[in-house]
């Protein structure tokens, strides 16, 4: 009776372990889509920030340009969102890898 017990406890974590993957499994490659967009979002949008900060130099224009940069704090955001894709990435494997060995 106790080895049944055990292989149905087993069974029972096998099944939370595949029910934990399938998603993680959805969440991941979504996540690798997501960093890729990203990574093309900021590089298209450093070079056409800077052109047109360039060619709006002195124009009342380049002031709304340059607040609107302040505001959202780009070039912050240029540099934390990477190392919240990083640490949610980590995060992500961490938990996959935990429910594998399960």
């Amino acid at each position: 009776m106790q080895s049944e017990k055990l292989a149905s406890i087993g069974q029972l974590a096998a099944g939370v372990a595949h029910e934990i993957n399938n998603p993680i499994g959805y969440i991941f490659s979504n996540f690798a889509t997501l960093e890729k967009y990203l990574k093309d979002a900021f590089e298209m949008l450093g070079g056409a920030y800077e052109d047109a900060e360039a060619q709006l130099a002195g124009t009342p224009a380049a002031v709304g340009l340059k607040a609107l940069r302040k505001r959202i704090e780009l070039d912050f955001l240029k540099e934390d969102i990477p190392e919240l894709m990083a640490q949610s990435r980590e995060g992500i494997e961490r938990v996959s890898a935990r429910s594998s060995r399960t």
